[in-house]
């Protein structure tokens, strides 16, 4: 598993998008997300494509939208700074990063608090990860 942190916003987002979705390939993003993602995955020859976070891991269809194999990355904004003033739950974001995991997609997580956070991308992949090796 490889963990790349990055800060500064857009230029953080920049260097994540170009590192983890080359030309041509596909990120997954939130509905309502950032407002900069679909102008720089277009910048990039990236393309974008809003899902329902429900979709990625709801029951009965587990990560149905995040299995499809164009898919090179993952975006979400999963603090309370984000446009929907909305808070991911540890269990959601434990879920994504599982599913994005055995997708083999990079997960992008666009998360000012996430220094702060047990709950991070890397804290969960790394959950995940330890979980698979024992």
């Amino acid at each position: 598993m490889n963990i790349s942190l990055t800060n500064g916003a857009t230029s953080g987002m920049t260097v994540a998008l170009m590192s983890a979705a080359p030309p041509g390939s596909t990120v997954v993003t939130e509905a309502i997300g950032h407002h900069t993602l679909v102008p720089l995955a277009t910048y990039l020859a990236s393309t974008s494509r809003a899902c329902d976070r429900r979709e990625w891991t709801g029951a009965g269809s587990t990560g149905r939208s995040l299995r499809e194999a164009d898919i090179r990355a993952v975006f979400v904004q999963p603090s309370v700074v984000n446009p929907t003033a909305t808070l991911m739950s540890e269990k959601r974001r434990g879920e994504i990063a599982e599913v994005s995991a055995k997708a083999r997609h990079c997960l992008i997580e666009n998360d000012v608090l996430g220094p702060w956070s047990r709950t991070s991308a890397a804290a969960c992949g790394l959950r995940a990860g330890a979980a698979r090796s024992t």
